[in-house]
């Protein structure tokens, strides 16, 4: 028999904290830039682990750097003058 957690609880993913961003997944944003991204909602948003750590989930992050590397392949919008 296997164990299934109730469907109320949320699946666990890893959290990430800011040192990782750069270590980890190549994120060279400083603290504040991620913050001006996250209140403009184009980076994830962190969640906070005690009252001085902050960190974001790890398939959110995934999620932002594939569509990164998407856009990348998208041709620019025009540029007016």
């Amino acid at each position: 028999m296997t164990h299934q957690a109730p469907p109320s609880l949320v699946q666990f993913d890893r959290p990430v904290t800011f040192p990782a961003l750069k270590r980890d997944y190549g994120i060279p944003f400083s603290r504040w830039h991620i913050l001006d991204l996250e209140r403009r909602g184009e980076f994830p948003r962190r969640f906070m682990l005690s009252s001085r750590t902050c960190a974001w989930l790890h398939g959110e992050l995934v999620e932002y750097l594939n569509k990164r590397i998407a856009s990348r392949n998208t041709p620019p919008a025009e540029v007016r003058e």
